[in-house]
Order: C-alpha cells, then structure tokens, then sequence
C-alpha cells in the first residue's frame, strides 16, 4: 500500500486528535484498575492530559465549536464521575529532551506504528 489511507468519517487531523482524546479519557474511566485506585483513594480525581494538539485543548474550552462538540459527552462524563481535567499542552514535533517532549516523540512513534498496522502495513 502507498500513500496515506484517509479515513472518510473524520474530515481533518484536529477532529481526529480531539477525538482520540476523548477516547483515551473514556478508556481510562472505564479500566478496572483505574476504577479500584478510584474507590480505595479519598482523593479527590484530577486528570492532567498532556497534548501537542492546541485543538484538544480549544475543543474542551468552547463546547459550542465545531470540534468542541465532540467533547460534549466526555465532558459531561467526567463531570459526573467528579473528575477534574486540566489540559497541559506541549510542543509537538521538537527536538529537545525535556521530558514532555520526549513522551511527545515516543507517543507519535507509536501512533505511527498503529496506523501502519491498521493499514495493513508492517509496524
């Protein structure tokens, strides 16, 4: 296979970090061992998600946009189970050897293998 695959059901790049996003935040709720750290803590929750998409961030900011209507729901999600999201944004795409980055850079290998191995292409 050559080029890229678009997928028809997500137009651009920031729907599909945005929604990645809220996915990833409805996996964590919904994990056992997140549920059980959960009920043993009387702390309260606050969940720090660390992007380099500033459209994840715009997104959960302003609800009534385009994209922040993809996170009404998760949102209303988090709400409900009393969680607090705080989104931290770091430089995408950087050479530097900052921690974040470097999550950042391990995170977009990843993904990039996923996407190959969706694709049917070797990771």
């Amino acid at each position: 296979m050559t080029g890229q695959v678009r997928r028809r059901d997500v137009p651009d790049s920031s729907e599909a970090e945005v929604r990645v996003a809220c996915g990833a935040i409805k996996l964590l709720l919904a994990s056992p061992k997140f549920q059980a750290w959960r009920e043993a803590s009387d702390t309260p929750v606050r969940l720090i998600l660390v992007v380099d998409a500033l459209a994840i961030q715009t997104a959960f900011a302003h609800p009534l946009r385009r994209l922040g209507k993809l996170t009404v729901e998760t949102s209303e999600l988090l709400a409900r189970e009393g969680i607090t999201l705080k989104i931290n944004h770091v430089p995408g795409h950087q050479k530097s050897t900052t921690p974040r980055n470097w999550v950042n850079n391990w995170c977009d290998k990843m993904a990039k293998a996923a996407r190959k191995t969706l694709e049917g292409a070797p990771a």
